[in-house]
């Protein structure tokens, strides 16, 4: 077999090749295959010539696929190094590592990543570590905008932020700017503006007895405005973080719900709103401040401070919202925040007054009457047009007399925020916490009660001054406390044999250790004397644990001794216990369902009507019984409205107060605390105030990229 030419994409031939070649035979090429050694001459020439022309007709010239009784095999073309990688020209080396890349993508079938991985895994740690740096690839880059995140989540002023970039440098980690850092800030609030100033706030005198009066005094008061421009800058930034939600469809698909809400707390006021269109809308994370100065929520603070707000949030109402793919959202806005703050933002006197209700006109005589069971009908609600007329009145007929406010519903200051009374949510939280601390208090009176009496039976036996032990044991009721009295002694003189031997036993703790230190040190303690002390260490470690066990049994022997007494002379005065357990009973029941109605609405899901009746049925058993077994017991504002209106707002609106109430407002006390601590070093208290507002709207800022 003669040998063909050789293609023209085959290597130019070499000097062997350029002479003039024989007759290749088969003869030639076939023997000695088989055996062992270098080929010869003709068989190369055969293998050089066949090479040429399978990479000719290849699709890839650098690639050859022979069949072979097995797989097939793949020749690939790898130019030959003249020089070392180290020793030739960068263009060489480039080369060279896309042959390397082409060699990696044919072995690993596609995937070369998972190649590459393991070859650096077998490279020496030194080494690769050395790579690396070389070519500036062990540097970490924290992104841009993570850092200013981590400045207010961390609670670092720029000053500590420069630091931190210093130090992180040093481990090649690299951070931008402090200049970027403040650009980015100034980009997260340019949808509004923010304010900081100071105002002439009251300030009431902490005597109580008048002598020191109330005066003004100017505080700092940091806000933002508009406030529609910032709630619609938070909804496009929580559109762009794919963050809205409708909850299953219990808020309408055209809706979209606000809440409003103010609470005074670690020595300032917040008004916050929240977006009740994302997940958990209560947390930190989705309350935004955009109002705080430093006093007092009283009616002439609010009125300066966040009267501004009036016409805003009255115009909110209603809005429309469009989103981005052009479909219109009616803005509801509810309004939130505890009692106090909500008859301060509807003009009401409060709690105590005659007419305390907000959501409806109900007197105090008429929720203590049991016997309206239809009042939710038969008494008229509170609307923004009868407030607003009972505030006319007051004015023109009572000439704003306060003594006269009972006359006129109690309704001496034009509201506020003109929002729909049906849309301010009970506070659920206040309910829970002043309901609570009711029943205690009622407990303790009936407890405190049951003291008096015993105090009284004891005073009496003991009318004649000091009295014997034995004269007191002979009393005709007392008396029968005799084995009570005497394993009580009997525990006290065990008590004070442990203390003795306890004494004992440290000391000689103490001079076994002295024993120990000076032995094979000073002079040789003789090692029957060690274990003398040794052994009376020990048996003073079981005298102990043995008294402390009679101890026990006896102390345990009183309660017993005391029950077995109750239940056998149930004519003993101090069988009060029967009046006292029956009182631990009856509040026992009455915690229980209380803290059944608790568990119902205070939490912050979705309610269907099963579970709104539920509720319904749990408070009409709990006010049934409080009534009829705390008969000292009035009903105050919150059990009014536990009893009355947390069953409509509920049903109204389909959530549990924990999703539409006040604990939202609640939490961002202790979240201003933290963040005013890096601003702690501003000396100006009202650029302090607007530093710590601005870190808090960056910090709840839907768009940010860490948690």
């Amino acid at each position: 077999m003669t040998t063909t030419p050789a293609p023209a994409t085959c290597p130019p031939p070499s000097s062997r090749d350029a002479q003039p070649s024989t007759s290749v035979t088969s003869d030639k090429v076939t023997v000695g295959l088989s055996e062992k050694g270098p080929l010869t001459p003709d068989q190369q020439d055969a293998f050089y010539s066949m090479n040429c022309r399978m990479r000719s007709l290849s699709p890839d010239p650098r690639i050859v696929e022979a069949k072979t009784p097995g797989q097939p095999l793949r020749l690939m073309h790898v130019p030959k190094p003249r020089k070392s990688s180290a020793e030739a020209a960068p263009s060489t080396v480039r080369k060279k590592a896309r042959v390397m890349e082409e060699v990696r993508d044919r072995v690993s079938g596609g995937d070369p990543g998972v190649l590459l991985r393991e070859e650096l895994r077998r490279v020496p740690r030194d080494e690769l570590r050395s790579m690396l740096h070389q070519l500036k690839f062990d540097q970490v880059v924290i992104p841009s905008g993570h850092q200013l995140e981590a400045k207010v989540k961390i609670g670092l002023n720029y000053n500590q932020l420069g630091k931190l970039r210093s130090w992180l440098k040093m481990y090649n980690i690299s951070m931008e700017s402090e200049r970027l850092t403040r650009r980015a800030a100034r980009e997260r609030l340019t949808a509004y503006d923010m304010h900081a100033e100071t105002l002439p706030f009251c300030v009431k005198g902490a005597k109580k007895d008048g002598s020191d009066p109330t005066k003004v005094q100017l505080l700092p008061c940091a806000y933002i405005s508009p406030v529609g421009a910032a709630i619609f800058d938070y909804l496009e930034k929580c559109q762009e973080s794919e963050c809205l939600t409708w909850h299953g469809g219990k808020i309408p698909q055209d809706e979209i719900w606000v809440k409003v809400g103010g609470d005074h707390g670690g020595g300032s006021f917040k008004l916050t709103f929240q977006l009740l269109n994302r997940d958990h809308p209560n947390s930190r994370q989705n309350t935004v401040v955009f109002s705080i100065f430093e006093a007092k929520d009283s009616r002439e603070n609010l009125m300066l401070a966040i009267g501004r707000y009036a016409q805003e949030l009255g115009d909110l109402q209603g809005s429309k919202w469009r989103a981005k793919d052009g479909k219109e959202h009616t803005m509801r806005v509810f309004g939130t925040g505890d009692y106090a703050f909500l008859c301060l933002w509807y003009g009401l006197s409060g709690a105590s007054a005659v007419h305390p209700c907000l959501w409806c006109d109900i007197t105090k005589m008429e929720m203590n009457n049991p016997e309206s069971e239809d009042r939710r009908l038969s008494i008229p609600p509170r609307t923004l047009a009868t407030l607003q007329q009972h505030y006319r009145d007051f004015m023109e007929q009572a000439n704003g007399k306060l003594s006269l406010a009972k006359k006129h519903h109690n309704v001496i200051a034009p509201v506020m925020f003109a929002l729909p009374v049906d849309q301010v949510i009970i506070p659920g939280l206040h309910i829970s916490l002043g309901l609570y601390l009711r029943a205690f208090k009622l407990m303790e009176t009936d407890m405190h009660e049951l003291d008096l009496k015993l105090q009284s039976y004891l005073c009496g036996v003991l009318h004649e001054g000091e009295v014997s032990k034995e004269a007191l044991l002979a009393d005709v009721h007392l008396g029968k406390f005799r084995c009570y009295v005497q394993a009580i002694e009997q525990a006290r003189g065990l008590d004070d044999e442990a203390d003795r031997v306890e004494e004992e036993l440290h000391d000689q703790e103490n001079e076994l250790a002295w024993l120990a230190c000076c032995n094979g040190t000073t002079e040789k303690l003789d090692e029957a004397v060690f274990a003398e002390a040794c052994s009376m260490v020990e048996e003073l470690v079981r005298q102990k644990d043995s008294l402390d066990d009679a101890i026990d049994e006896l102390t345990g022997m009183v309660e017993r001794t005391v029950t077995k007494i109750m239940d056998k002379f149930p004519d003993l005065p101090l069988s009060l216990v029967p009046r006292a357990t029956s009182t631990a009973g009856t509040y026992k029941e009455l915690f229980s369902r209380f803290a059944r109605c608790h568990k119902l609405y205070s939490h912050g899901g979705p309610m269907e009507e099963t579970a709104v009746c539920e509720l319904d049925k749990a408070i009409k058993d709990f006010m049934s019984y409080y009534r009829s077994n705390v008969p000292n017991g009035t009903v105050p504002i919150k059990m009014h409205m536990l009893e009355d209106h947390v069953v409509p707002c509920i049903r109204r609106w389909g959530f549990g107060l924990g999703f539409m109430a006040e604990q939202g407002v609640e939490h961002v006390h202790a979240l201003f605390n933290s963040l005013a601590r890096p601003t702690c070093t501003i000396p100006d208290p009202v650029a302090r105030l607007k530093s710590t507002l601005t870190s808090h709207l960056i910090g709840v800022c839907p768009t940010n990229t860490i948690g």
